[in-house]
């Protein structure tokens, strides 16, 4: 009889869920809205995935749904995992439930495997890193207030350059302009006004990124903003990387992920973070994503199985 899984990956913004056989052939794919829990809440959380993991099980029937692998942004502890793991199990009942961190499941979309190290740069940041032994270490991932190098970091920068540069206390730039028009506001004082409306989400203030993207190597606020994340996302995986002894040149090649959508962008970000990294962990292999995270929930959900996926071989370097 076929083996059908449910793979999640939720973050701060939006959450894809997949149906996959144990040949990883995807049968559904369905996208909903945030779940990272310190934002919206637990509740919310539930009752936007119960709608999707249930839509996306619809080609074959809930009934017919071996296990679901959950890997969700700030889900960082245990304990968190396990209420969580608990909520699932109660609205799913007779399922196998796992609940990760979504860091892990882009390492092992990307990679296949649970070893490696891992970065992830959308709405927030976080890194991952899992060595040979199985030991892993996570740097990064304490929200959107303290995170560096994310989508959401990158604005906050973009909007003090704005705001220095009207006040005459630092250079001009032309992300002033390019964010003006994105919102179709006028002048500063207008974003200001824009800024502070209650209820200004977190990913609405994120996705102002983009201006900072667009204009690398053509405004050095931009290029200085996006080589300071890159800077910052890097000593976090090296960080990693020395904690679970993986920084000698003789360790074994691991593979080096890049996630999330601002590393997906952004080509000058991803050039320093991976020379950075590989300047001061010289055994990590930058591995283009084979499957992504979401499809990297599936396989933990196989593996819960039993069912092991034998992962691809590494890049020559």
């Amino acid at each position: 009889m076929p083996t059908f899984v449910i793979g999640v990956n939720g973050g701060a913004t939006h959450t894809t869920v997949v149906l996959i056989d144990s040949q990883l052939n995807e049968l559904n794919r369905v996208e909903g809205g945030p779940t990272n829990q310190h934002n919206i809440g637990l509740e919310a959380v539930c009752r936007i995935l119960e709608q999707t993991i249930t839509e996306a099980a619809q080609p074959v029937g809930l009934a017919n749904i071996s296990a679901i692998a959950a890997a969700l942004s700030g889900m960082d502890h245990a304990g968190d995992q396990a209420l969580f793991k608990q909520q699932l199990e109660t609205t799913f009942p007779g399922k196998r439930i796992s609940v990760e961190n979504d860091t892990i499941s882009a390492l092992v979309g990307a990679a296949e495997q649970r070893f490696g190290i891992v970065t992830i740069s959308g709405t927030g940041s976080n890194t991952m890193g899992v060595n040979e032994q199985g030991q892993q270490v996570r740097v990064g991932g304490q929200g959107y207030l303290v995170d560096r190098g994310s989508g959401y970091d990158i604005a906050r920068e973009m909007l003090i350059a704005i705001f220095r540069a009207e006040d005459k206390t630092g250079p001009a730039t032309r992300l002033t302009e390019r964010v003006l028009a994105r919102l179709h506001l006028k002048t500063p004082d207008n974003l200001m006004d824009w800024l502070y409306v209650p209820g200004r989400q977190i990913n609405e203030i994120a996705a102002l990124a983009e201006a900072v993207i667009t204009l690398v190597e053509e405004d050095q606020a931009a290029t200085e903003i996006i080589n300071c994340a890159a800077d910052n996302l890097a000593k976090n995986a090296i960080s990693a990387g020395k904690q679970l002894s993986m920084e000698k040149p003789d360790s074994l090649p691991f593979p080096l992920v890049m996630s999330g959508g601002i590393f997906d962008h952004c080509v000058l970000l991803r050039d320093r973070y991976a020379t950075t990294v590989r300047t001061a962990l010289p055994s990590a292999v930058v591995v283009p994503a084979r499957h992504d995270a979401a499809i990297g929930s599936a396989i933990i959900a196989l593996n819960s199985l039993g069912k092991v996926w034998t992962p691809s071989a590494l890049p020559t370097r």
